[in-house]
């Protein structure tokens, strides 16, 4: 593959989604173009006349260039200063759930953990908690959607949430039970031209997006805030990763910043 037609292929992802891939990164991403079509050039992709294939094209080499790797608990340091009364309180203040969005949420390990974390802390799976997980990889949401879970993945999960929240599934896995998965939902999302808010959603008491902005360019960076700001509720709150919070200044914990009229 010539380097520069995985350049402006590069380029091309970017404006999809937002990641950013150069240098050594080209050569996965010539990887990733031979998972979508052992046959496929990226000037076959880049010169293709179809707008429906190029788009479905466009849309697959996205999925296999996702990072999609997360489990149970990550970096739970960042959650447990989560003040999920306060939040509740507002929530109820306003007649609704504590409305929760998990944004890039890959296989949706993350909006599982969002939901067991405010159940325990507001009275078991019958709290009023509705959590939204977002990604803009199909293959990551239709594992989310699956719920089974493998032993990496639930490393951190303990013996009493595991008893209380999952079933055995085939072989040594844990399947999400039905208590856990009825307090979440799934939906595509892409965080690059629609960062406010998914589709048919009013804004979140809580707003999860950890270790997505360190691979997108600067200026998606400062667009991609902007929005997610815009889609929390009054008195809510932003969380980001450490290594985001280190790229845009931004601090945790923070109450999150009223959205620019």
């Amino acid at each position: 593959m010539k380097r520069e037609d995985l350049i402006r292929l590069a380029e091309l992802v970017s404006r999809a989604s937002g990641i950013e891939l150069g240098g050594a990164q080209l050569g996965s991403l010539g990887g990733a173009l031979r998972r979508v079509d052992a046959a496929l050039e990226p000037a076959d992709l880049l010169e293709c006349a179809d707008p429906i294939r190029r788009a479905a094209l466009v849309d697959r080499l996205v999925d296999e260039v996702s990072v999609n790797e997360t489990y149970f608990m990550r970096h739970a340091d960042e959650l447990l200063s989560i003040d999920w009364p306060a939040l509740a309180a507002n929530a109820l203040a306003a007649r609704r759930p504590l409305r929760i969005w998990s944004a890039a949420c890959s296989s949706g390990e993350e909006p599982y953990t969002l939901a067991i974390m405010a159940a325990e802390a507001l009275g078991g799976a019958r709290a009023p908690v509705d959590v939204l997980g977002t990604d803009i990889s199909p293959t990551a949401l239709a594992r989310a959607e699956r719920g089974v879970y493998g032993a990496r993945s639930m490393r951190l999960v303990s013996a009493d949430q595991r008893q209380r929240w999952f079933e055995p599934a085939d072989r040594n896995d844990l399947r999400v039970g039905d208590q856990l998965r009825a307090l979440v939902r799934f939906q595509r999302h892409n965080l690059v031209p629609d960062a406010s808010l998914p589709a048919g959603e009013t804004p979140f008491d809580l707003v999860i997006c950890r270790n997505v902005l360190i691979y997108f360019h600067r200026d998606t960076v400062t667009s991609t805030l902007r929005g997610l700001r815009a889609a929390v509720a009054s008195h809510g709150e932003l969380v980001l990763g450490a290594a985001d919070r280190l790229g845009t200044q931004d601090v945790r914990p923070a109450l999150a910043a009223p959205a620019a009229p």
